[in-house]
C-alpha cells in the first residue's frame, strides 16, 4: 500500500522559498466529529522552512481550532498520518527518512493535537518490546480501535486505546489492513437507479435501472472532460432534497469546474475555478466542504455559492 509521505525535494524548496513561512500545501485530510462540533484534520506543510503542521479546522466556518508544529529535516521525506483511537484520541505516525530524527507512534489529543504519549513511553514497560524500531505502518483494529504492530521478533501486538498498555494480539498483524479502512463505492445511487460516468477523455452521465443491462445516457450533448464523481472517503456524494450528484471536471488551461446535477442529468449549478487538487469532501448542513491541496472551501448546495474559504 502506498505510504503517505510528504516529499521535501530541492525543486519544491526552490519554488516556495520566497512564499513566506506559513503552511502552503495540505494533505491527508481526516474529518472528525466531537462534542465541540465537526472539523477536519489536515497535514499542512511549509517545505521551504522545514516545518509540517497538523491543523484542525471547523466545518462551520473554516476557523483554525488547533495547530501544532513538527520540525522537518531538509532533504528528507516525512510521514505524517493519523487515525482515530477512542473518542478524544488519535494514533499518529510521524517519521522522517532521517534515521536520527526519532519519531514513530504518538498518541495525540484530538481537540488540542498535543502529544499524550510517545512510542518510547508506551513500550518501555514491556521487556519483550525492547528494540522495537520506529513504527511506520498504520494498522488500527476496527473493533477495538487498538493499534496493531509487529515486534522486532515477529510477534503481533496491540496497544489498548484507553490504557495504552501493549499486549499480544491473537491474530496475525496482516489480518488488519494497513491504512484507513474506507468503504468503496464507484457508483452513486438515487433510489433504485445507479449512476455512472461513461467514456474515456470526455464522459457522459448515465442512469441504469435495476436489472438493466445497459445504462441510459442523460443529456448526452453535455460531456465532462475527465469528469469524476466527488466522493467523501471514497464513497460518491449524493445530496438530498432533491437528490443530486456532484461531478468535478478538468478544464484545459484553467482550474477544475464543479457541477451539481439533478437525477435526470440537468444542471442545477456549476462552480468554476475550484482549486486543485481535490483531496476529499463532506456534506455539512447546507454546504459541501471541499478540501483541496491549497485551501478549504464550503459551497452552498442550493446554488453553488462559496460560503467561506480558509487557507491551510
Amino acid at each position: 500500500m502506498q505510504r503517505r509521505w510528504l516529499e521535501l525535494g530541492a525543486m519544491v524548496v526552490a519554488a516556495l522559498g520566497s512564499a513566506g513561512c506559513g503552511p502552503m500545501w495540505m494533505s491527508q485530510p481526516m474529518f472528525m466529529s466531537s462534542q465541540a462540533g465537526e472539523s477536519v484534520l489536515v497535514g499542512a506543510s511549509a517545505p521551504a522552512f522545514g516545518i509540517l503542521y497538523l491543523r484542525r479546522h471547523s466545518l462551520e466556518n473554516g476557523a483554525l481550532l488547533a495547530s501544532v508544529q513538527i520540525r522537518l529535516f531538509a532533504g528528507h521525506a516525512f510521514q505524517a498520518e493519523c487515525e482515530p483511537a477512542l473518542p478524544g484520541r488519535l494514533w499518529c505516525l510521524e517519521n522522517s527518512s532521517d534515521p536520527l530524527s526519532g519519531g514513530g507512534l504518538r498518541v495525540r489529543d484530538a481537540e488540542s493535537l498535543q502529544i499524550v504519549a510517545a512510542q518510547d513511553q508506551i513500550l518501555r514497560g514491556t521487556p519483550e518490546l525492547a528494540g522495537t524500531p520506529r513504527l511506520s505502518h498504520m494498522r488500527v483494529d476496527p473493533e477495538t480501535r487498538g493499534f496493531v504492530f509487529e515486534s522486532a521478533d515477529g510477534y503481533a501486538w496491540i496497544i489498548d486505546p484507553t490504557t495504552l498498555a501493549p499486549a499480544r494480539f491473537a491474530r496475525p498483524v496482516r489480518s488488519i489492513p494497513e491504512g484507513p479502512i474506507h468503504p468503496h463505492g464507484s457508483q452513486p445511487a438515487i433510489g433504485d437507479d445507479a449512476y455512472s460516468l461513461e467514456g474515456e477523455t470526455r464522459v457522459t452521465l448515465e442512469r441504469r435501472a435495476p436489472f438493466a443491462r445497459n445504462g441510459t445516457p442523460l443529456h448526452p450533448e453535455h460531456t465532462y472532460l475527465r469528469g469524476k464523481f466527488v466522493t467523501s472517503r471514497n464513497v460518491p456524494i449524493v445530496l438530498d432534497n432533491p437528490p443530486r450528484v456532484l461531478v468535478l471536471e478538468d478544464v484545459v488551461d484553467h482550474e477544475p469546474t464543479l457541477w451539481c446535477l439533478f437525477a435526470d442529468g440537468t444542471v442545477q449549478w456549476k462552480l468554476s475555478s475550484v482549486p486543485e487538487a481535490l483531496l476529499d469532501a463532506k456534506p455539512y448542513r447546507d454546504t459541501v466542504v471541499l478540501v483541496t491541496s491549497s485551501m478549504l472551501l464550503a459551497v452552498r448546495t442550493e446554488d453553488g455559492a462559496v460560503v467561506w474559504t480558509s487557507g491551510p
